[in-house]
């Protein structure tokens, strides 16, 4: 009778494999893995409605829309968005771009960044490299360095907090002021 001693060796080394390879099950780290960000809906040329009470708040549109379900939900845009805000009888009282936003769905909070710009119905402007919108309270704010323009002067400053129809505003931390002049 002929033994194959490679077949039994590689027996042998599977079972020890196997056997120390086992450890005790640890509920934290199969949680910790089964959490990870995996997308759970991906979407492409996206636009969504945000109301409140029947009444039409915002229409967000992005290039791409990435939706992860764990226990703090969200929803990326990684190549940039566009929301306009409206008020009670739909016209757009102010709009927001940035190159990438995430949307927090426990908060309600969306952050974004990347050359954001805000323009409101005044023709006032507002750019920053990142900006929150906190949708319960109805609110934009941000601590970077922010730059805003008004038909009267030009407003630097590191931060803001603003309503969303950004007609009334706050700055942190002002830099400068300069006065415009009429032409």
């Amino acid at each position: 009778m002929k033994v194959n001693f490679k077949i039994i060796f590689l027996g042998a080394g599977l079972i020890a494999l196997t056997l120390f390879s086992c450890k005790k099950n640890d509920l934290k780290t199969v949680e910790d893995l089964t959490n990870k960000s995996v997308p759970a809906e991906y979407s492409t040329n996206v636009e969504v409605i945000y109301s409140d009470s029947a009444k039409v708040k915002a229409r967000l549109t992005a290039p791409n829309m990435v939706r992860y379900l764990t226990k703090d939900p969200s929803i990326e845009m990684p190549k940039g968005l566009f929301v306009q805000f409206y008020d009670d009888e739909l016209r757009v009282k102010s709009w927001l771009k940035a190159d990438y936003g995430i949307r927090y769905l426990n908060t309600g909070i969306t952050k974004v960044t990347g050359h954001v710009q805000v323009r409101n119905v005044k023709g006032d402007s507002l750019n920053t490299e990142e900006m929150f919108w906190d949708e319960r309270k109805e609110k934009v704010y941000g601590n970077k360095f922010v730059t805003v323009k008004t038909k009267t002067q030009v407003i630097l400053a590191d931060g803001f907090e603003s309503n969303i129809a950004f007609t009334n505003y706050t700055f942190h931390n002002i830099k400068g002021v300069i006065q415009l002049q009429n032409h």
